[in-house]
């Protein structure tokens, strides 16, 4: 995977500070990093290059990167270059220069919950009535919690049930879990 470096300037309470400043590399920061971003006062993250959806492993992973800062109710302010698909990630932050999906934009549009063994997902991007959807069978549970991050596999067996569910996107022969965390306020101020 090519990793080129955005630069990232990550500021508190929407001012810029010289110091918040972080060079990010794709693949993107882990929610480990995002985290303890969170915690030391950074709301949002500004990402000064156009980001190329037409680079499959660079699209995959920023996608994640939006997903996991959508975790944690980051704002990120980005520019794509290329055509993201927007119907799929509307519950993502929109890039600055999307009219379309920062008007249609929804946080809470497709999040998704962790369990006992299981994760339940909460699917309202389409016009049709919100769908609830419970992943409880060991394969594909795995499945999905591989695709958190990155990965080139084939669109087949319980990945391609994912697919086809609109859980997994498929950037060239990348894929990536879509939907944001959920989670409880306690956590995310851990």
């Amino acid at each position: 995977m090519s990793s080129p470096v955005l630069l990232c300037e990550a500021t508190a309470a929407d001012s810029f500070d010289p110091a918040a400043v972080r060079h990010v590399s794709v693949p993107h920061p882990t929610p480990a990093v995002l985290r303890a971003w969170l915690d030391a006062g950074v709301t949002t993250l500004i990402v000064s290059e156009d980001v190329d959806a037409d680079d499959h492993a660079v699209a995959a992973s920023f996608v994640a990167f939006l997903r996991d800062a959508a975790t944690f109710d980051m704002q990120v302010r980005w520019r794509a270059r290329g055509a993201f698909p927007r119907h799929a990630l509307i519950h993502l932050p929109p890039p600055a220069n999307d009219d379309a999906w920062q008007r249609t934009h929804d946080a809470e549009a497709f999040t998704w919950r962790h369990g006992p063994g299981f994760a339940q997902l909460y699917d309202q991007r389409g016009a049709d009535a919100a769908v609830r959807l419970v992943i409880d069978d060991e394969h594909t549970l795995n499945a999905f919690h591989r695709l958190q991050t990155p990965s080139r596999e084939p669109i087949a067996g319980v990945v391609g049930d994912l697919a086809a569910e609109g859980v997994v996107l498929a950037f060239g022969d990348w894929l990536v879990a879509v939907p944001r965390r959920k989670m409880r306020r306690g956590m995310m101020a851990r």
